[in-house]
């Protein structure tokens, strides 16, 4: 899967209406105020994408911040941007005794959750 290096063919700075549009999506899926946070410490933000595929990753001042995978504005935080703004990430809990099952490779169903209000 790695064989290749990664190629990024193109670079763009986003403009304030891209820049706008894409504040708006990810406030809908995330936490507002976190997003005004990242927004407003990365005053350049570059969309990169890479060749031969339909993502593009969106970099800040420092590091990658989302990725768009498919390239229809599905993002996702990277794991830069969930370090920096832990209120990013998504969790749900399990019941007791369910993980051992999980790491093996099992699917996780319904009556494992203990609770998903982190979602």
């Amino acid at each position: 899967m790695f064989k290749k290096p990664v190629k990024v063919s193109a670079q763009n700075q986003l403009s304030g209406k891209d820049r706008k549009t894409m504040k708006n999506k990810l406030s809908e899926t995330f936490d507002e105020g976190c997003v005004d946070k990242i927004f407003n410490l990365n005053d350049k933000i570059i969309s990169c994408k890479i060749s031969g595929s339909k993502m593009i990753i969106y970099n800040g001042n420092d590091y990658p911040i989302f990725v768009d995978g498919t390239g229809k504005n599905d993002y996702f935080p990277s794991l830069y941007a969930v370090m920096a703004f832990e209120p990013l990430l998504k969790f749900v809990d399990l019941n007791e005794g369910v993980e051992s099952y999980i790491y093996n490779g099992a699917n996780l169903m319904w009556p494992g959750v203990r609770d998903f209000k982190g979602l």
